[in-house]
Formats: structure tokens, sequence, C-alpha cells
């Protein structure tokens, strides 16, 4: 389930390359940081609910 949940959810999000604070600090300003988290929060929940209604089971059945 974890990784489905994290592909539905990477799927949803616009790329962004930051792998540390140096970039985060250079590329990302503080209110594109919150929207990012915000984004991202909805994102795994959307992706949760999605899994949850469709288990890979019954896509497997399909």
């Amino acid at each position: 389930m974890r990784e489905d949940v994290a592909c539905l959810a990477l799927n949803r999000l616009t790329p962004c390359y930051v792998r540390n604070p140096i970039d985060k600090g250079i590329h990302v300003d503080d209110s594109q940081y919150q929207r990012m988290t915000a984004n991202v929060e909805v994102a795994i929940a959307e992706a949760v609910k999605q899994v949850l209604d469709r288990p890979r089971s019954d896509r497997e059945a399909s």
C-alpha cells in the first residue's frame, strides 16, 4: 500500500528538485515552500483515499 500511495501522490505533484536546505534556500522562498508542503499533504491524503477505495486485490481481479 505504501508504494501505491507514494506513486499516486508523486504523480500529482509538480517536480521540484530540493535535496538539502541549501537548495531550498536558493530556489524556493518561504511562501512557495508552504504551498509545496500543503500540496504534498493534499496529494498524500487523496492517494490514501484512492488506494483505500480500491485496494490492489480489487484491481488485480479486474
